[in-house]
């Protein structure tokens, strides 16, 4: 198979009928993110997500295991993480990480009420636990995780709605790792 054939093929498979198949790029690789993000309790992005997926075909192509799909389907992650790389968010179990500012962490609400609700909920754990995890966070927001990392301190967070969303967002400051011994037991 040619270089052109290879890029060809793949574009079909990444533009056509692979992404009627699987849903969108942002979707798809949202949730994959999402899961692994739970399994290892670290985030990913969607980044990570082809670039772990281009790995996989490297690792059978190496093994003698791979085919031409396999170089095609490597051409297909490398244009996926081209065009995910394009977005500034990590998801890390439904809470969005800004790349660019890992200082910050963001949390989706359809509605500036439930937004407001959750803040106060957080501000009120910190004042009487001394911390509040991303887990209270998340399960603010309609899941649940368990989670070794929170916050301690709020100074600065807030209610946002970023320019082109219809979601309003908690913007915090990056989560800290918690000490279990000492923070909760």
């Amino acid at each position: 198979m040619t270089r052109a054939e290879t890029l060809e093929k793949a574009r079909e498979c990444v533009c056509g009928q692979r992404q009627e198949d699987y849903g969108s790029l942002e979707d798809n690789f949202r949730v994959i993110a999402n899961l692994w993000a739970v399994y290892k309790d670290i985030p990913f992005s969607t980044t990570d997500v082809a670039m772990m997926m281009a790995l996989l075909k490297i690792a059978r192509i190496k093994s003698g295991t791979g085919t031409d799909d396999s170089f095609v389907d490597l051409a297909g992650y490398a244009a996926c993480g081209a065009e995910a790389t394009s977005t500034k968010e990590i998801l890390y179990n439904e809470v969005l990480f800004d790349k660019e500012e890992l200082s910050s962490c963001i949390v989706l609400f359809d509605k500036e009420e439930d937004a407001v609700k959750a803040l106060s909920a957080m501000f009120e754990s910190v004042n009487t636990y001394g911390f509040v995890c991303v887990g209270d966070l998340v399960g603010s927001a309609g899941s649940y995780i368990d989670t070794k990392y929170g916050w301690k301190n709020l100074t600065g967070s807030k209610v946002v709605q970023k320019k082109g969303r219809t979601e309003y967002m908690l913007q915090l400051p990056e989560p800290i790792l918690l000490d279990k011994e000492n923070d909760y037991e």
